[in-house]
């Protein structure tokens, strides 16, 4: 700025008067004071932002394991309910096949007192009448 006659000096002289002057121009501009009030508290909010995004970090990685932890304990529990469904099947199946062997058995002890009674009642009818003593 102070050299005068040099062409150099001329053009940085006049480059730095247009900047000045555009910045001057842009401020006085009321669609650009706004922008500029928004773009510094922007600015200032991400200042803000920043340390807290730091202090979630550890916060969210913890939460990250246990989710990863319930989800294990829960794969291991529908693991466990299946197991116990192939049990009760089979439980199911060894009381219907019981269920089976106790009406067989059933109807075969019903034959069987029904066989007795029938063996009785012929013994008692060919066994020969006693005759009663008299005094």
């Amino acid at each position: 700025m102070l050299l005068r006659d040099s062409d150099v000096a001329h053009y940085v002289r006049t480059y730095l008067l247009d900047t000045e002057e555009l910045r001057q121009s842009q401020v006085a501009d009321p669609r650009f004071d706004g922008l500029d009030r928004r773009v510094t508290n922007l600015e200032s909010s991400m200042a803000q932002v920043g340390p807290a995004l730091q202090e979630l970090g550890p916060v969210l990685q913890r939460m990250s394991l246990k989710l990863e932890t319930m989800d294990h304990r829960l794969e291991a529990m529908d693991h466990r309910l299946d197991s116990m469904d192939h049990r009760l099947d089979s439980m199911d199946r060894r009381l219907d096949v019981t269920q089976q062997v106790i009406g067989a058995m059933s109807v075969r002890l019903t034959d069987v007192v029904e066989d007795v009674d029938l063996i009785k009642r012929q013994l008692h009818l060919k066994a020969p009448r006693q005759r009663r003593r008299k005094r």
